[in-house]
């Protein structure tokens, strides 16, 4: 299923998909359209800052490899879409 396909709830559907527009539009950086692993790691790093070591390499390829979920090294719209869909699923 893809994430634009995802009606089952309109309103968290319509949340996560402005989150994740807006993150988009922040944080891309080749405008490619799918976020690269070398590119989410410099976005927690600057997020969270080096002092804090909070997420660590090895922790960021686990949470890279879940949200990719056609295992081609980038995430897309949907992808993150989708995973942020599976997070509401208590």
């Amino acid at each position: 299923m893809e994430f634009n396909d995802h009606h089952e709830d309109d309103l968290t559907f319509a949340l996560i998909k402005e989150t994740v527009n807006r993150l988009w539009k922040e944080l891309e950086i080749d405008h490619d359209h799918k976020l690269t692993f070398s590119q989410a790691e410099k976005i927690l790093n600057k997020s969270f800052g080096d002092e804090y070591k909070i997420v660590g390499t090895e922790q960021i390829k686990k949470i890279f490899k879940k949200i990719d979920s056609d295992q081609d090294g980038r995430i897309s719209k949907g992808e993150m879409g989708m995973f942020l869909m599976s997070l509401t699923k208590f």
